[in-house]
């Protein structure tokens, strides 16, 4: 085969090889397993994307979503922490506690609401403010370095087809729930 003839790190192609050609094994119709690969194949580039990414916290001590709580307040403010469970797709028992983490870390401070004392606003810190900027701008240059096998407009398309593929699954599952 012809991954055997370049004269390459045979570890790196046999890596590839196994990557690419590690897609189902139901036997179904055609069109299910073109879906089940573009599936399979999806998650695993996922997966390996957000590896990559992800590097940028290995030595910061927080976790990502300790990383996108504080990447939330640096851009959207002072929030309650029922508001950054909604925005961060987590429950409110695991926010509480990536809170609690964080505060007891200095990188975060509950103030009490102004305008309504049954609950707390979430603040960044000024220390949490300067490791969220530094580490922020780690994980821009390690986005942009994961997507640039993609030319601008390919990643314009493939940020379409996320969009559409999302939003037809949201609306999948409302008709099912109804």
């Amino acid at each position: 085969d012809m991954f055997h003839c370049l004269n390459c790190n045979s570890s790196i192609l046999n890596y590839y090889y196994r990557w690419v050609q590690m897609g189902t094994k139901y036997q179904g119709s055609e069109s299910e397993i073109l879906a089940l690969n573009a599936w399979i194949k999806m998650k695993r580039a996922s997966n390996s994307i957000q590896n990559y990414i992800n590097q940028s916290l290995e030595n910061s001590g927080i976790t990502i979503t300790q990383f996108g709580t504080m990447e939330m307040l640096l851009h959207l403010g002072p929030l309650p922490q029922k508001t950054i469970s909604q925005k961060m797709l987590c429950s409110p028992g695991n926010i509480t506690l990536v809170v609690d983490n964080l505060e007891k870390a200095g990188f975060v401070q509950r103030k009490s609401n102004p305008g309504d004392r049954r609950y707390h606003l979430i603040h960044l810190t000024k220390q949490g403010h300067m490791l969220i900027k530094g580490l922020l701008e780690k994980h821009v240059k390690n986005i942009v370095s994961a997507f640039s096998i993609l030319s601008e407009n390919e990643q314009r398309v493939f940020s379409d087809y996320c969009e559409n593929l999302g939003k037809h699954c949201e609306t999948k599952k409302k008709e099912s729930n109804q």
